[in-house]
């Protein structure tokens, strides 16, 4: 009889065990989605609008992936402009469609262009960059 009676009590033990771990489950669960029903309510998608339009003919833009840059490398880094350039890119466009001037760089450079200079140029920072320390209208 021993032997049964301690069998019920490790089945009942971890049965207790089972169910606790299930309630605890289920609270975390609850608290998670109640954490993100509270804190995200009242959040609002973004709108933007913009107070100039451009001519989609006169838009720059630049393909990080393009095949004539996509293998250059961005500086001395491991990376490339294929799979990092698109900051690079970004700004190429800027350049071009704000009418920058920057010393050193043709006004209608491309973004293959653009990484070479800042290849010339040493390492320079987004702060560097967008400080006009470079360019001028």
């Amino acid at each position: 009889m021993n032997a049964c009676v301690k069998g019920k009590v490790v089945h009942n033990k971890n049965l207790m065990i089972s169910i606790g771990v299930a309630v605890l489950l289920v609270m975390l669960v609850g608290l998670g989605t109640g954490y993100v029903l509270y804190y995200r309510q009242g959040v609002k998608p973004v709108s933007v609008k913009t107070t100039l339009e451009y001519d989609p003919k006169n838009v720059v833009y630049f393909y990080q992936k393009d095949n004539a840059w996509k293998f250059d490398k961005l500086g001395n880094s491991q990376y490339t402009m294929g799979d990092s350039g698109c900051l690079t890119c970004c700004v190429s466009a800027l350049l071009q469609m704000q009418h920058f001037t920057v010393d050193g760089l043709a006004t209608d450079a491309d973004a293959g262009e653009v990484n070479h200079f800042f290849q010339r140029m040493g390492s320079m920072t987004v702060r560097e960059i967008f400080s006009g320390m470079y360019w001028r209208r």
